[in-house]
């Protein structure tokens, strides 16, 4: 009888799972930055925020959606909650503490392209990343833009 239950819940939690990250970040139209804090307090946090705003035309740019997920609750690009489950999932599947830092850089084709932890990169290396993929590359051509990205 435990055993069932047990594996009843874990059934659950499996489907509750699964279910949430294909709401969240499960866009093949976007790359997706992921970025986990401790909370919207953290300094790691502020200061990447306040460099994704500044280059905002950048990152619109390269198709580039932000998800701010925190221990308990999270941000989606249009200013909508993601729910504890969904944040669940996501630390789940990108392996990703409550209490860590972490920023998580997936492309179109929705594999992981880019991490680091406990740091802010500039996000310079974030773009250069996404225009030496291919995908971005035809993107640039298609929109008449070199290979520094200008018109």
């Amino acid at each position: 009888m435990l055993m069932k239950h047990f594996f009843s819940t874990f059934f659950l939690l499996s489907l509750i799972m699964q279910t949430a990250f294909a709401q969240v970040g499960d866009s093949r139209n976007y790359r997706t930055l992921y970025i986990f804090s401790p909370d919207q307090r953290n300094d790691l946090y502020y200061q990447l925020n306040r460099r994704l705003q500044s280059e905002s035309e950048e990152v619109v740019e390269r198709d580039l959606v932000v998800y701010r997920l925190f221990p308990e609750e999270g941000i989606d690009p249009e200013d909508g909650n993601i729910t504890s489950n969904e944040v669940l999932a996501l630390r789940e599947k990108f392996k990703v503490a409550p209490g860590d830092f972490a920023v998580i850089l997936v492309g179109k084709d929705g594999y992981r392209k880019m991490r680091w932890d406990n740091k802010v990169k500039p996000l310079q290396v974030v773009f250069d990343k996404i225009d030496a993929m291919p995908m971005r590359r035809r993107e640039m051509r298609e929109r008449g833009m070199d290979d520094d990205g200008k018109k």
